[in-house]
């Protein structure tokens, strides 16, 4: 479950509730840092917000996961990301520069 804010860069959805009586702690360890227009900011990681997704009882939540899960399976054919998806953005970017 989150809150929705409407931000001037955008919506910004923050967890509200952790499902599975997950900690800040143990989410942690499944965060990526990436840049958004210049600041670096830390996100879960695709797998672990898929996996909280199927836990959630918010049905919004249900109907994310296919996009979720094909993202998934996009990353893993396209970057050729793995269990460790810590570098998404170094490889993603890796690769963009190679078809520049």
């Amino acid at each position: 479950m989150g809150i929705n804010f409407s931000t001037r860069l955008g919506p910004l959805d923050v967890l509200a509730f952790i499902e599975e009586g997950k900690t800040y702690e143990d989410l942690f360890k499944h965060t990526v840092e990436i840049e958004l227009r210049g600041h670096r900011i830390r996100v879960l990681d695709i797998k672990m917000l898929i996996a909280l997704k199927r836990t959630s009882r918010d049905s919004k939540d249900r109907r994310r996961l296919p996009v979720l899960e094909e993202t998934l399976r996009q990353l893993e054919k396209d970057v050729g990301i793995d269990s460790d998806i810590r570098n998404i953005n170094d490889q993603g970017n890796k690769k963009a520069e190679q078809n520049d």
